[in-house]
């Protein structure tokens, strides 16, 4: 049976390798997961879960590796060592491969819990799934290719079972693909394939509508008698209000464009560069509660991140040059 107004989000590595976690617009998603919005639920399958944490396991071994290697070097006898025979044993606390594997493993997981993915756990069948997809050439494998070559989608043989799995479950799915062979594998099976996150965004909020002059004619009509009429007490006040409106916009358009221009900086860098730019943290602070109150950007706690993208990236345009000038200081 599907559940109205949740939409079932299948997420793939290709994806969470290209896109990254901190990115402004997957970090926007994550927060449809979560109460009291609850619009939609994100599903990794272990596999994907998986090859991402060792893909960025791989990343952090590396470096780690170079560190000990270059520790290691100085504590070897070599021609030169006498500059440093009066100096006290070099030690360095450095990860072992043990805690890198199960820091990435609970961080993954708290990831996982805190922002409402679902991980989901290998089926029972799945192996006998996928090996028979192999053995048959069947997607995401392709018969023309050399069997060692299609050896290699077979990782995204069982996020496809995954996914045929919550088709049937849910009978709708979105999948978030950036692998051309995978995705056409699961628009095969039904699933409704997106390379990038704004369309799914918009398909849980979707984009204003153009707006159009007759949506915007607002006509005031005012009769003053006497060529040098003093204006109303209420015509004073919209004066006023006006002026402070405009500089209120200029402020607004200011801060929309750094959000929209600096993507994941965090608000105290936001607040550090405007403030160099001439606006103080606290009118800044102030102006970036109002834009997120219209749902121009979205307060994820250490960040602001663009949730109008269209506005954001207009206003990043207006002020990019004044950006440049900081950032070069």
């Amino acid at each position: 049976m599907v559940e109205r107004n949740v939409l079932h989000v299948l997420i793939d590595t290709s994806y969470l390798w290209r896109v990254g976690f901190s990115n402004p617009d997957f970090r926007k998603l994550l927060l449809y997961c979560q109460e009291p919005e609850k619009r939609i639920r994100i599903f990794v399958p272990h596999i994907a879960w998986e090859e991402r944490r060792t893909q960025l396991f791989d990343e952090v071994h590396s470096q780690v590796r170079k560190l000990r290697e270059s520790v290691d070097a100085l504590k070897v006898p070599r021609l030169g060592g006498i500059v440093i025979e009066g100096l006290s044993p070099l030690t360095i606390n450095i990860w072992t491969d043990a805690e890198i594997d199960s820091g990435s493993r609970a961080t993954m997981e708290k990831f996982a819990d805190d922002n409402g993915i679902e991980v989901i756990a290998l089926g029972s069948d799945h192996a006998e799934r996928a090996w028979a997809r192999y053995f048959n050439a069947e997607a995401p494998f392709d018969r023309r290719e050399k069997r060692e070559n299609r050896r290699k989608d077979i990782p995204d043989a069982w996020i496809l079972e995954s996914a045929i799995d919550l088709l049937g479950k849910h009978g709708e799915l979105i999948a978030l693909c950036c692998d051309t062979k995978l995705a056409k594998a699961l628009e095969s099976v039904g699933a409704k394939v997106f390379g990038e996150t704004q369309p799914v965004l918009d398909l849980i909020t979707p984009p204003p509508k153009p707006v159009t002059e007759a949506s915007t004619e607002i006509r005031v009509s005012a009769q003053v008698t006497g060529k040098h009429a003093e204006p109303s007490p209420s015509g004073k006040l919209t004066a006023l209000l006006t002026a402070e409106h405009d500089r209120l916009k200029d402020l607004e358009i200011k801060v929309l464009g750094y959000v929209g221009y600096l993507q994941t900086a965090s608000k105290d860098q936001l607040f550090d560069l405007l403030s160099q730019g001439g606006t103080s943290a606290e009118i800044a602070r102030n102006v970036a509660e109002r834009l997120v109150i219209g749902d121009l950007i979205t307060d994820t706690g250490n960040h602001y991140i663009p949730a109008n993208k269209e506005a954001c990236n207009l206003a990043a345009d207006v002020v990019e040059p004044e950006i440049i000038k900081l950032l070069k200081n």
